[in-house]
């Protein structure tokens, strides 16, 4: 209670009013009591989008996991990502390790502001139980659910759309310099999370040409500030984009196709048009179709109308144009401006039936095509993951590889630090997030897709790099064969899906361990020592179980690794005896996950004319009969 006796915030000295105030007037409304009932709807999206995918899902989606990568490396920019969305993701994630729970909450909140401002700028022409129904028909929507735990650049991009169509058409009516401001701020970000907010920026200052209320904007500079506050904000990414293309030797048009990943759209774009025929059902019993047309429609009304056809449907027509011109396929978020406003687009252009039946009876049936949608997302994870392609990639054991890849590098080299792990972004990623030494990730071995790190530095740290067991990865292990000559493929490994009714095969992997600096220059050292023949040119593939140089002497300084796991007595066979040059390497043993153990098999002796079979020491063996790696010795002091 204020000092006058009245209710609320203070109400400030001089009978100022501050924003407190304004927001406790605006939740307590007596001529509007939708407000509390739409935020609690609100309220119950978030919860449920959030908790959904954290009892169903144990491992990240492809698109949020390699947010997660890119954003270990804070840069103005990545090569298949803008800079922010990859921000947001791993900022959310600071305080919470390894889970990915944040990212739900996010992508949840994302959807949520869409649907607010679709609610905003209903309300100003319509009913307010007509704005709630326009608004929260979004939930019918397939992409405002069922695609919330996949946190990718497309639904922070959507989010900052939705600010920013909210906060052009405020500027248009008032003109004020706020309003160009936050119009601006929003196109700004909306441009660090994806390119294609260019077109709602073309739509936006095509309609202001096009319609006489809003060509008056250009009787003011403030169009003129917003273009330079929107420059100022994409100015460093923009210096970081020309940088890049020019040290990837890459046009424009190829890094724009990397960065919306072109190579995952779909084929099909009508089919992701269709994603609003649900939203129109539920707002059907809103509609009165035997209704004349309107013949006088207010200004106001008609602005608002004629300006949701340009911004929901221009962009997405010029996208469709120019991917059938160039025979590109479309992104399958690409209609997001569509579904936007979707609902308030419909009822504006409608002759509307506003009871209380049929509010209420779109209500339920928006709950009921949400409620439809959580089923059968419930049913596809938990019920019947086998349905869903490859396994599904929400079941992918991500933490047991990264166990597994950890625990071979410490077994291998103990007391070096694993700083770097390659391979495709996938497997890669995986091995990376879930490691508590967050090693760096060097996507497909390659310097564009990965800045952070070059071939020089990785033969420095050495690392470990996964490839898909179950696919060829000739031009992997051509870039492994260059990258080092010391490097060790160990034989495919398969670990269990992290769901028990997945019935389908097991994952399979293939660990190539690429030694530190040090570690080469010892072993090097002891091919000098022992005068072996060094290889001229390193092979453009990687023998599975073999590695490309393998010593078979140690130098007389080098000390035996005795550990619980690993109790070696000899790496080497006598030195009386001739050295073998490329024997078959065999992994270690049974690792934690793996679901079928690995049988070594020993070097056969070697004969030659006239002479006895010499005689070959195998490599000790531990109890379970798998060899011993001959690199996993300490490091010299």
């Amino acid at each position: 209670m204020n000092r006058d006796g009245s209710q609320g915030p203070y109400p400030g000295p001089l009978g100022k009013r501050t924003p407190l105030e304004k927001l406790y007037d605006w939740w307590n409304r007596k001529d509007d009591p939708t407000i509390h009932f739409f935020f609690g709807l609100l309220l119950v999206h978030v919860l449920l989008w959030t908790l959904l995918p954290m009892v169903l899902h144990h491992n990240p989606s492809k698109e949020t996991l390699q947010l997660l990568t890119l954003g270990r490396q804070w840069a103005w920019g990545y090569h298949q990502q803008a800079p922010l969305p990859a921000w947001l993701a791993i900022a959310s994630c600071t305080l919470t390790g390894t889970a990915v729970w944040p990212t739900y909450l996010l992508g949840s909140i994302s959807g949520a502001v869409c649907i607010y401002c679709a609610w905003i700028l209903g309300r100003e022409f319509l009913k307010p139980w007509t704005a709630v129904c326009a608004a929260i028909s979004m939930e019918a929507c397939l992409y405002f659910n069922y695609t919330v735990p996949v946190l990718s650049s497309e639904m922070i991009g959507r989010t900052f759309w939705a600010l920013a169509v909210l906060a052009f058409f405020a500027a248009i009516r008032s003109g004020r310099r706020t309003h160009w401001v936050q119009t601006a701020i929003c196109l700004g970000f909306g441009l660090l999370c994806r390119y294609d907010t260019a077109l709602l920026i073309g739509a936006m200052l095509l309609f202001t040409f096009w319609n006489e209320r809003a060509r008056k904007c250009w009787d003011t500079s403030r169009p003129f500030l917003a273009a330079a506050i929107t420059f100022g904000i994409v100015f460093f990414h923009g210096w970081w984009v020309m940088d890049h293309i020019k040290g990837a030797d890459l046009s424009f048009t190829d890094y724009l196709l990397a960065s919306e990943q072109s190579a995952e759209a779909t084929t099909h774009p009508l089919v992701e048009a269709l994603a609003l025929l649900p939203v129109l059902i539920v707002l059907s019993p809103l509609v009165n179709w035997l209704s004349p047309t309107e013949e006088n429609v207010d200004d106001e009304r008609e602005l608002v109308r004629q300006y949701l056809v340009w911004v929901s449907f221009m962009p997405p027509a010029i996208m469709a144009a120019l991917a059938l011109v160039n025979g590109l396929r479309i992104d399958s978020l690409w209609m997001s401006p569509l579904w936007i406003y979707g609902g308030v687009l419909f009822v504006l252009w409608s002759r509307l039936e506003e009871t209380r039946f049929a509010w209420r009876r779109t209500l339920v049936w928006t709950g009921t095509a949400c409620g439809i949608i959580g089923g059968t997302a419930f049913a596809t994870y938990a019920l019947f993951p086998p349905s869903l392609e490859d396994g599904c990639e929400v079941h992918y054991p991500g933490a047991q590889l990264a166990q597994l890849v950890r625990n071979t590098w410490d077994n291998s080299y103990p007391g070096y630090e694993l700083k770097v792990v390659g391979g495709d972004w996938w497997h890669a990623g995986n091995a990376s997030w879930f490691n508590s030494q967050h090693p760096y990730v060097y996507a497909n071995l390659d310097t564009n897709e990965s800045p952070f790190m070059r071939d020089d530095k990785f033969q420095q740290t050495g690392g470990v790099i996964v490839l898909d067991g179950a696919v060829e990865n000739a031009a992997l292990e051509s870039r492994i064969a260059q990258i080092s000559p010391f490097a060790t493929v160990l034989e495919p490994m398969q670990l269990n899906w992290q769901h028990t009714a997945v019935n389908t095969e097991p994952v399979t992997v293939k660990l190539v361990m690429v030694p530190p600096a040090q570690v080469a220059k010892e072993i090097e050292a002891a091919r000098a020592l022992l005068q072996l023949e060094t290889p001229t040119a390193a092979t453009s593939t990687i023998p599975e179980g073999q590695t490309l140089f393998f010593p078979t002497q140690p130098s007389p300084q080098r000390d035996v690794v005795e550990d619980e796991e690993f109790s070696p007595t000899a790496f080497f066979p006598p030195a009386a005896q001739p050295a073998q040059e490329n024997a078959v390497f065999q992994p270690p043993r049974q690792h934690p996950g793996l679901t079928q153990p690995q049988q070594a098999v020993a070097p056969q002796p070697q004969t030659t004319p006239n002479s006895a079979p010499t005689q070959i020491t195998e490599r000790p063996q531990d109890n379970s009969g798998d060899v011993i790696p001959s690199f996993m010795f300490k490091p010299r002091n």
